[in-house]
């Protein structure tokens, strides 16, 4: 009678233990030089370049993720590429960052050994391991709603229509200041590049324009924050569907594989409108910019005695908005908006993304990012219709002189024979 409560107190243990299976993580580039020069100093060089600082910033929070999943994704001591994948938009901090965070999770101690001599193949035992350049469908699902037709006339209309009103008028003194210290043109989004230019300057420890106070840069890091938020109104179901569609397509696909097929850790580096609107429009309420490194991570668990298709997995949502270069990771736990439960199906998250169970992301293209396909471009359509009824024409023309010709050609033969 008491062994029957315990085995079943046992099995129900053994069904909400997770195990976990593989682990996404959406990084931002680590800190580089600005990518835009401020007129009141003299001009820099790297414009945009990973720095030092960022290189070993990424590097030692690879190691905290290599510590986390040290006995669990990251178990085997070698890179394998049917079991790990690295990518990184096409900018050059992008493909930088990720190699450094790379050098991170598999460092000196770590790389593979020559079968026959026992030899390491890399000196001092370092993996290399490819990055590859985010093209096509990742490419868009990193960039989110700057890529995207649709995103775009979002950022657009509330630059045209709103902007004015709620941002440059309230702040036009300030812009005004802006303007004289750095002599730069700040009208419209020129007035982000031209603070990151600032902060990325402060960070680095270098000089900043003549008469720019401390107060003076933390009213401008506030403008900037508010400004760069303002653009992605994450609640709008257009921008979300920009940002997250393809994501959503990626995550479900990648593990709607045999267990034995699906990859220990995916690994994707970008930038801060990355992930920006991914975390607005999973919830997370953002009150400024992230920072560099700043990580969203999701882990994929399963139950150790549930179901092993994709729609048995459950997911872990946590974030580094300001990760330290020296201080150990802290990964805050958040829940999704599209799934707030404790336990997060895949089902129950993966419902809010129509197209996320397609094969193809093609769908998405079409319908949620705004590229145009030829069947739904009327031009396109008008423009088909007039071909093909000018090749028509022209086909039936040359039919009907070639049936003349021979005609003619017959009536000489006749005309020919009766003469």
């Amino acid at each position: 009678m008491i062994l029957v409560p315990f085995l079943t107190l046992l099995h129900l243990f053994a069904f909400v233990c997770p195990e976990i299976v593989t682990a996404f993580i959406i990084q931002r580039h680590g800190d580089r030089m600005p990518y835009h020069q401020i007129q009141s100093l003299p001009p820099f060089e790297n414009i945009g370049q990973l720095v030092q600082k960022g290189a070993n910033r990424l590097e030692h929070l690879g190691k905290q993720i290599k510590e986390r999943y040290n006995e669990t994704l990251l178990s085997d001591l070698e890179y394998e590429d049917q079991e790990y994948a690295f990518y990184a938009t096409y900018s050059e901090r992008a493909k930088m960052s990720a190699q450094a965070f790379a050098r991170g999770l598999f460092p000196p101690g770590t790389g593979p050994v020559d079968p026959e001599t026992g030899e390491p193949i890399f000196n001092q035992l370092q993996q290399l391991v490819p990055i590859d350049s985010c093209l096509g469908d990742k490419e868009y699902m990193l960039l989110g709603a700057t890529a995207c037709p649709k995103g775009m006339r979002i950022i657009n209309t509330r630059q045209n229509n709103h902007a004015n009103r709620l941002i440059y008028k309230p702040n036009k003194d300030l812009i005004s200041k802006l303007a004289t210290q750095t002599k730069n043109s700040v009208n419209g989004l020129e007035i982000l590049d031209v603070i990151d230019s600032l902060l990325s300057l402060h960070a680095l420890g270098l000089d900043l324009p003549q008469g720019m106070t401390e107060n003076d840069l933390e009213k401008y890091k506030k403008l900037f924050d508010e400004t760069f938020l303002y653009y992605f109104p994450t609640s709008d179901p257009d921008l979300c569907n920009a940002s997250l569609g393809m994501f959503a397509n990626y995550l479900y696909t990648s593990l709607d594989k045999k267990p034995s097929q699906r990859l220990k850790l995916h690994y994707f580096n970008g930038h801060d409108y990355s992930l920006v609107p991914m975390l607005g429009c999973l919830g997370v309420n953002l009150t400024e910019n992230v920072g560099y490194a700043s990580m969203v991570v999701i882990e994929i668990h399963k139950r150790t005695n549930g179901p092993t298709d994709v729609d048995g997995l459950d997911l872990e949502f946590y974030h580094a908005l300001h990760p330290s270069d020296t201080e150990p990771l802290k990964l805050e736990r958040f829940y999704p908006k599209q799934c707030p439960a404790e336990i997060c199906n895949m089902r129950s998250f993966i419902v809010n993304f129509p197209h996320a169970r397609d094969s193809s992301p093609s769908e998405w293209f079409y319908s949620k990012c705004g590229f145009v396909t030829p069947l739904n471009n009327v031009w396109f359509l008008v423009g088909t219709i007039l071909a093909a009824s000018l090749l028509a024409v022209g086909a039936i023309a040359f039919l009907a002189s070639v049936l003349y010709c021979l005609h003619n050609l017959y009536r000489r033969k006749t005309d020919w024979k009766i003469n």
